[in-house]
């Protein structure tokens, strides 16, 4: 049978999605995957591809376009729907209310989509899939998770081909992969631990794939795109040091290709030798406030800003760039703690920094803790949460600067001389373009640190976010593209008429 995925655009060359692919493959099955941005009519793009299931993958804050979307392919085409990623596992109770579509996957979905379609391909009732919810005369069977897949190498390498017939995602020589799945820390701002909980008593929720895996998904995805630096998307790369022992040993010889990684600020010394002798180039690292109360009170981070002081330096000194990424109007912080945030920054000299206003997922354990401590309506929900990266749900008071000081963090962090105007005089200032035009200047750090390459990385650019202000084709209403035949008959009946 054939499966299609449809999503919004190229931003995110979907790891998950392509593992899904290649389970289906693996499975006699064909799956391919179409981007609305350039598709110029999806009716017939659909109708040429004669899936039998299409699926869609929704990240909470941009599930609403999803589910509309899901909605109108549905009904105009009559064919069966499913949803997945995050939002689907997290909110289920949600989406069934919205009548958008046929099945929702929670959780990992790898076997169960292929369980899944296998059924309908042969006819047979798809109640009692472990994952799958299905919509059946009106009613829903919830059926509970499934056991883990513990050994990660057993499932067949993402078949990240069917996103390279789109020139852009084929040449931009930045390529992601994932090494492991499943994080042990208790971050409260993470939807790890809430998974965790999901999952208690279905197997081991920490996973790696095995160095040879990992080589070996790399070299396959080098025979059919351009790849000159990778980063690992792992939560935390340096988890398990026998395992980074023997890719430091490893890596250099048989890949031989610049990395990144996520690291974290408590992270073991012997570690960072490690990823310097693999040719790691720079690691994200999540200093979050520089407020240490703030950090162990309300995000369950324990390291101090000293001790992070030293890992920092220990990467400096084994030529590995640090990229800090940060966030203001937290639970529980004051302005002063935002200002400490700044400063730390500076003070530990990270190469590049990045700062987001907090938003409070409705699930999440920070998003628990600000509503027993009466920082949070405790009827806070789904439907109060806006995805809007600039609006303080936290410290409303001061929602004028927080906008602002996200805005012109990096200057504030790296122009100590312009720092006590900037956070005297500057950030009381209306929020207008001008400063949205400085933040937006923050996705140069991203081309610095990942050690992008000039063209091919415009060309992605545009294809994705189209420009500094936003994305271009992050959320097209579903009927805009849908069949541009009929909205050209449409149009020509309207002159007719007229």
């Amino acid at each position: 049978m054939n499966v299609l995925f449809i999503q919004f655009s190229g931003l995110q060359e979907s790891i998950g999605i392509a593992s899904l692919a290649a389970s289906l493959q693996n499975a006699g099955h064909k799956s391919d995957i179409i981007l609305m941005s350039h598709c110029k009519d999806l009716k017939e793009e659909i109708e040429r591809f004669r899936p039998g299931l299409i699926g869609f993958s929704a990240l909470t804050g941009a599930h609403n376009e999803v589910l509309e979307l899901s909605a109108f392919v549905r009904k105009e085409t009559g064919i069966p729907t499913i949803l997945g990623g995050p939002h689907a596992t997290y909110y289920s109770e949600e989406i069934i209310k919205t009548d958008s579509v046929d099945y929702i996957c929670r959780g990992e979905g790898e076997e169960a989509l292929v369980e899944l379609t296998n059924r309908l391909s042969r006819g047979l009732d798809t109640g009692g899939i472990p994952n799958i919810w299905s919509h059946k005369n009106g009613g829903w069977r919830k059926n509970d998770l499934g056991m883990l897949v513990e050994d990660l190498d057993t499932r067949p390498i993402p078949m990240r081909e069917i996103y390279y017939k789109y020139g852009f995602l084929r040449d931009m020589p930045l390529k992601r992969f994932i090494t492991g799945i499943g994080c042990p820390y208790p971050c409260t701002f993470c939807h790890s631990p809430l998974l965790k909980r999901e999952y208690e008593g279905k197997g081991r929720f920490v996973r790696r794939k095995s160095v040879q895996r990992v080589i070996e998904e790399i070299l396959a995805v080098k025979k059919v795109s351009a790849i000159r630096t990778i980063h690992f998307s792992d939560d935390t790369f340096t988890l398990d040091k026998g395992w980074l022992a023997e890719f430091s040993r490893r890596y250099p010889a048989e890949v031989k290709i610049p990395f990144t990684c996520n690291a974290r600020l408590d992270s073991r010394m012997e570690d960072i030798d490690l990823l310097a002798s693999a040719g790691c180039r720079g690691v994200q690292l999540g200093f979050e406030s520089g407020s240490e109360r703030v950090r162990k009170q309300y995000l369950r981070k324990f390291w101090s800003n000293d001790y992070a002081g030293k890992v920092v330096e220990r990467f400096r000194s084994r030529g590995i760039r640090t990229l800090a990424t940060n966030m203001i109007a937290l639970p529980g912080e004051t302005l002063h703690d935002s200002f400490l945030t700044v400063e730390w920054n500076s003070r530990l000299n990270f190469n590049f920094a990045r700062c987001n206003v907090y938003m409070p997922f409705p699930r999440l354990d920070l998003t628990l803790i600000a509503k027993a401590e009466g920082l949070l309506d405790r009827d806070y929900s789904l439907s109060d949460y806006k995805p809007d990266a600039l609006n303080p749900v936290f410290n409303k008071q001061h929602s004028r600067e927080l906008i602002n000081l996200a805005n012109i963090f990096y200057l504030a962090v790296k122009l100590p001389f312009l720092r006590k105007f900037m956070l005297s005089k500057a950030i009381k200032i209306r929020p207008n373009a001008f400063f949205d035009f400085i933040g937006s200047l923050n996705l140069l750090q991203e081309y610095f640190f990942f050690g992008l390459r000039p063209f091919s990385s415009w060309r992605y650019f545009k294809n994705t976010l189209g420009s500094f202000r936003g994305f271009k084709y992050g959320s097209w209403p579903a009927t805009r593209i849908l069949d541009s035949r009929q909205k050209k008959g449409q149009k020509e009946a309207e002159v007719g008429q007229g």
